[in-house]
Parts: C-alpha cells; structure tokens; sequence
C-alpha cells in the first residue's frame, strides 16, 4: 500500500512540475520572407529594414551564424533597425537569446531589448555585440508579463542583426503557471494518508 501512495505522489509532483521553457529556434523553416511571420505561437515583424528573411547563412550573405537557421534585418542604410515580436495569445517572459550584429560582423554594435508589460510600460536593457561573434544574451527577471518585445539594432558601424535561440515561458496572467489549486489539495491528501498509515 505504502507503494502505491508514493508512486500516486511522484506522478503527481510530474504532474505539477513548472512549465518548461520553449526556445525558438527558426529551423525548419526553409527561407522565409514574409513580413510578418508566425514562428512558435508568436508573431515577428521587421521595421527600418532594407533586406529580412528567416534564413541560413548561406541564403543570407551573414557571417554570424550558429550553423541553423536564424532571422536577420538589414537596415536601410541608417545603422538602425528593429525586429518586433509579440505573443499570438496569453502574455510570456523572456529569459535570453543568440544576437549577432548579423552582416559585416564588426561588432560594437547595441542590440536594445524593449519588453511591453501587460496593462502598460516597458523595460529595456541593452547589450553590445563582439565581432564575429554570435553571443548568449540573457533578461534580467523583469522581462515578465509581456505581450511584445522589440530588438532595436544601432551603431556607428554595421549594418545587420541576427537573432536565434530565443528562449521565453509562456504566462498566465503575467505569471509562469502553478499548479492546479486541487493538485495541490490531492498532493496534501495523499501525504495525510501516507502519514497515518506509517503511524499505525
């Protein structure tokens, strides 16, 4: 008996465990340059851009890359563009992304993260990029409640981003979802009766 409470617990802590993180990674995809693009349950936009596309580096010209596919901007000649991206549905967190100032790979390029909070203002932090570099750049745990984020692209030099491996948590309410309430009730059962029978 004592067996099949602790089996009946340990699928209900499975049950109840947080939801995992997805990461978007644009494989898959073939090249892509439609404007905007649905990707993973959210929506990717291009603005101030001269050239965009879900794409490998071969198909793009880029010299950063990881080897898989990835989205890229090329501005319009001002050093200053932005990829939006929104949530189709529900709100979600950003926790980190690959960036790349994606064409000429010289680096010392700002990638300006701009996260909009569900029921009004935004948080942004900011990263630069290293030449010929695609670096791992993570949020700070602000970037929670979201319904949009935009990467802003700037610099004196260069002329592209790329982004990949974008990694975010979708919310309910603008919190990672708990457990069910009667889970939790069960779970708090099945330890009273674990622990009277041991008693006994």
């Amino acid at each position: 008996m004592h067996k099949k409470i602790l089996f009946a617990i340990i699928a209900m802590a499975a049950f109840m465990s947080p939801a995992s993180a997805t990461v978007i990674t644009f494989d898959g995809l073939g090249t892509n340059t439609d404007k905007p693009v649905s990707v993973d349950g959210f929506t990717f936009d291009y603005l101030d851009e001269n050239g965009w596309c879900i794409c490998s580096t071969g198909a793009s010209s880029a010299q950063i890359s990881n080897g898989t596919d990835q989205i890229l901007i090329r501005d319009t000649g001002d050093r200053d563009s932005t990829i939006s991206m929104s949530v189709d549905s529900g709100l979600f967190s950003l926790q980190s992304f690959l960036g790349a100032d994606g064409l000429l790979g010289i680096g010392q390029r700002t990638i300006e993260v701009t996260g909009f909070l569900f029921g009004g203002g935004t948080v942004t932090e900011s990263f630069i990029t290293t030449a010929d570099t695609q670096s791992l750049y993570s949020l700070s745990a602000a970037f929670t409640g979201l319904t949009a984020v935009n990467f802003h692209s700037f610099g004196d030099s260069g002329d592209g981003m790329a982004l990949d491996n974008i990694t975010v948590n979708s919310e309910i309410n603008g919190e990672v979802p708990e457990p069910a309430p009667l889970a939790l009730l069960g779970l708090g059962l099945l330890g009273l009766g674990f622990a009277r029978k041991r008693r006994k």
